[in-house]
């Protein structure tokens, strides 16, 4: 039996037709594995964390383009190793602690630090396996003993980055040749160096480009045959406004501090 987690978005922001305040009741469809930020690695939580904490920027998720959250701007260094980052004033934890300099420091530390984040330096793709009867997953996943395989990827990050431990022919979810150390073909070496002139570029236009050409070469030598649907669909009352549905999770709530409720239509189905 699925268990399904009641979300509770508290709607704060006003509308010209509705009103600020109320609630907004949505679920999930498996329970959340953390509410720690730092441990999140499946996509219900992830869901909670976008929606409870703040970036520093965040990509729109409907027009996937950066914006500025709690840093007002940011600016690349020349060479591309050195960010610089504005910090709004007045920001204050939900405890009233103020935020400062010190708070992203401290978590950059921890986000890069692998004896308390092992995850962090290879981005982590959530899969899991649908096998037949007769097969163990354990095969898949630790044998590599097999000529092929149904799996289901995800990743709620636009950014390829998190797609390094699919795509590098040394990573530790590559399925096409697995447990491998390096390229067998020149094919995948291509998509090494392309991974690796993405991550490293500080220009958008470049970094898309090499990661197109992965794209692709993918669609080339087909070592995944993709099984997806395109479209992603939501319901929303009538009774809120400013719902913006967009492809990347959360579609439907992506936005949820701007979403407003007109209670008296909270009952319409029209």
């Amino acid at each position: 039996m699925m268990r399904r987690s009641t979300l509770w978005l508290f709607f704060l922001a006003a509308a010209a037709s509705g009103r600020p305040g109320g609630q907004l009741r949505s679920c999930l469809r498996a329970e959340p594995k953390t509410f720690k930020p730092i441990l999140v690695d499946d996509q219900y939580s992830e869901t909670i964390r976008y929606l409870t904490g703040s970036a520093l920027i965040r990509v729109n998720r409907l027009t996937q383009e950066l914006e500025p959250e709690m840093a007002k701007s940011w600016k690349i260094q020349p060479g591309g190793r050195r960010f610089v980052f504005q910090l709004r004033r007045g920001l204050l934890f939900s405890n009233g602690t103020p935020f400062s300099a010190g708070n992203v420091a401290y978590t950059m530390r921890t986000l890069l630090d692998p004896n308390l984040h092992p995850t962090s330096g290879d981005s982590r793709v959530e899969f899991s396996v649908i096998a037949n009867a007769g097969n163990k997953a354990r095969r898949i996943s630790r044998t590599s003993d097999y000529e092929a395989c149904l799996l289901g990827f995800s990743s709620d990050d636009p950014d390829p980055n998190a797609q390094r431990n699919v795509w590098l022919s040394s990573a530790s979810n590559n399925q096409w040749n697995p447990d491998q150390k390096s390229s067998q073909t020149a094919w995948e070496g291509e998509i090494d160096r392309l991974m690796r002139a993405q991550a490293s570029a500080a220009d958008p236009k470049r970094r898309k480009a090499s990661f197109d050409r992965v794209q692709e070469i993918v669609r080339e030598e087909e070592p995944f045959r993709y099984m997806v649907y395109r479209n992603s669909l939501s319901a929303v009352s009538p009774a809120v406004h400013y719902a913006s549905s967009a492809a990347l999770r959360p579609q439907a709530y992506w936005n949820a501090e701007w979403l407003s409720l007109t209670p008296e239509l909270a009952g319409s189905r029209s």
